[in-house]
């Protein structure tokens, strides 16, 4: 209307946008921190919840570049995760902006985790008769494939928790 000349200004343009509220994030205190992570090591729970949620704790990631994580990201002579790429319903894609590409200090403990999780992936892999490459997904199916966010959310997270 205001383009084709039948009105002079938009009656929109005086009313203002409500402001959104938002939520605050409720994370995990200090002493439910390890109780969570106990939880992880329940003989019912899948093995790799421990060392997936371990790496999210403790390094800050998000759910899809955890997801997105292969072992060729991994720097163990500088002892630095390289955030390359985020997995998306099944897509991997570059993160959203430069800054979300970063390297992330590993701790000694983050370490070790990692490095049992990547012992027992070889023997499972060796299993199937496949060695493991930098370009397998450290947080994946038993067959290599991606895990689903919302399955893992949904499924292990919330049940866990």
């Amino acid at each position: 209307m205001v383009i084709d000349g039948l009105i002079v200004e938009s009656p929109y343009k005086k009313i203002e946008r409500p402001r959104i509220e938002r939520a605050e994030v409720d994370c995990l205190q200090t002493q439910e921190i390890q109780l969570f992570l106990n939880a992880c090591l329940d003989p019912k729970e899948d093995p790799q919840n421990h060392p997936l949620f371990y790496t999210a704790i403790f390094s800050g990631m998000r759910r899809g570049e955890l997801l997105g994580l292969k072992w060729g990201d991994i720097d163990w002579a500088t002892k630095k995760i390289h955030v390359r790429k985020s997995l998306y319903k099944d897509k991997l894609q570059e993160p959203k902006s430069e800054y979300s590409k970063r390297k992330i200090d590993m701790g000694p403990r983050l370490i070790e985790v990692l490095k049992a999780h990547r012992k027992r992936r070889i023997e499972t892999l060796l299993k199937m008769g496949r060695q493991l490459t930098d370009d397998d997904f450290i947080f994946c199916q038993p067959d290599g494939k991606p895990l689903d966010g919302d399955n893992l959310y949904h499924r292990d997270f919330k049940r866990i928790l």
